[in-house]
């Protein structure tokens, strides 16, 4: 249960199946170096555990990307496809592998709360939507851990 309301967000309401976008990119401008635990719909080998180690995970094959729920969109402003699930990008990135399948959500559809930093200066230094995000302990930017870039 969802206590919280952080999860709330089901891409499956208005989205549906297809491949996995060529040129993913990030849609916010930081992430924190964890996963959620609470009221978290991804998958119980992924929920809190460091994007670092899911990351190494995927790259071992001890977890298969397929198992990740990425959802997407596209900024009709840049024409960008962009990821809803930015850790689980940012963990898919490090591992170097991408699922099979996505889940496009039209622009329309996705709440406002995921689309915020469009537009604007990611902590890594590329405006939002971009194709790195910065780990940060801190929701102002500050305690950088490091920069993920993805190479799709």
């Amino acid at each position: 249960m969802d206590v919280f309301g952080l999860s709330s967000f089901d891409p499956f309401e208005f989205g549906f199946i297809t491949s996995f976008p060529d040129n993913l990119h990030f849609g916010q401008q930081r992430v924190t170096p964890n996963f959620s635990d609470i009221g978290s719909q991804a998958h119980p080998s992924i929920r809190g555990r460091a994007i670092s180690d899911v990351g190494k995970d995927i790259a071992a094959n001890r977890i298969n990307p397929n198992i990740f729920l990425i959802s997407y969109t596209v900024d009709p402003t840049t024409g960008k496809a962009v990821t809803l699930n930015n850790r689980g990008l940012a963990a898919l990135s490090e591992g170097g592998k991408m699922p099979s399948d996505a889940i496009f959500v039209p622009f329309d559809k996705v709440p406002e709360r995921l689309k915020k930093d469009f537009g604007l200066l990611g902590y890594s230094n590329e405006v939002v939507p971009s194709k790195s995000i910065a780990v940060t302990q801190n929701k102002d930017g500050t305690g950088l851990d490091r920069i993920i870039k993805n190479y799709t």
